[in-house]
């Protein structure tokens, strides 16, 4: 039970922190998962719009945790995530108002995801204890 518990306060509540490495496993178990859904879905059950949204909220929740753990281990708060939602809007508000991006719009988003990749996933946290928790150690600390 209490294995249980640490797994869902890994992938469900965004306290304290987490290292590089629970981040990537963490991600491939997210992605692998949602993938094999989407795989799942495709040859069982008929797809309509509003079930692909609603399949998609809960890996993207999962991710958005992680990150946000990843974030507090190099002493930021997990705010900093709310700029990438910020960046759609702005991207697709200039589309309404028939600003043509093309290609732009693709790059600017791959940048700032590629850019998220390697922030995230490569950049060390800190050496010592910080306001969200002391330094993380095994895979589900």
């Amino acid at each position: 039970m209490k294995r249980l518990k640490a797994v869902v306060s890994f992938f469900f509540w965004c306290r304290g922190r987490i290292n590089r490495k629970q981040w990537w496993l963490g991600n491939i178990v997210i992605y692998g998962l949602w993938w094999l859904e989407s795989k799942l879905l495709l040859y069982v059950i008929p797809l309509n719009f509003r079930f692909i949204v609603i399949s998609s909220i809960l890996p993207a929740y999962c991710a958005a945790m992680l990150a946000t753990k990843r974030l507090h281990d190099q002493g930021r708060t997990g705010r900093w995530l709310l700029l990438l939602p910020l960046l759609l809007f702005i991207l697709a508000f200039l589309g309404a108002a028939g600003v043509n991006l093309g290609a732009a719009r693709t790059l600017i988003l791959g940048v700032a995801g590629l850019w998220c990749i390697f922030y995230l996933g490569s950049m060390p946290g800190n050496k010592e204890k910080n306001r969200y928790g002391s330094i993380p150690v095994g895979v589900f600390s």
